[in-house]
């Protein structure tokens, strides 16, 4: 995967898109992102280690489910639109199904060749 939580420069990365400053979250913030792109990979289509690797809109995506996941995280909610994910994601997801679809058919003419 591009972002990996782990990578000391990603998750910096991420947590300076998410704007957040300290280190209570840190763990949790990890796990989120594990979450958020087992969630992506799970409606896009199995990880090839090709297709989400250096994949901009995939890292995109998993930032702002990410957000999402951080941001809804209590068992009580104020208000019923903050359950759904932002458009952004549902938008990102449909263009990724699609370039996901192209190229596993790449890759599947390559191997019959």
């Amino acid at each position: 995967m591009a972002l990996d939580p782990n990578s000391e420069e990603d998750f910096e990365y991420l947590k300076s898109s998410l704007r957040i400053d300290s280190e209570d979250d840190d763990l949790l913030l990890k796990r989120l992102v594990g979450a958020s792109q087992r969630t992506l990979i799970g409606q896009i289509g199995p990880d090839d280690n090709i297709f989400y690797d250096e994949n901009e809109q995939f890292d995109l995506a998993t930032i702002m489910l990410t957000d999402h996941f951080y941001k809804t995280r209590s068992a009580t909610i104020e208000n019923v639109t903050s359950i759904v994910p932002p458009f952004g994601v549902n938008m990102i997801i449909l263009d990724l199904k699609a370039s996901y679809r192209v190229h596993t058919r790449k890759v599947s003419d390559l191997s019959a060749d």
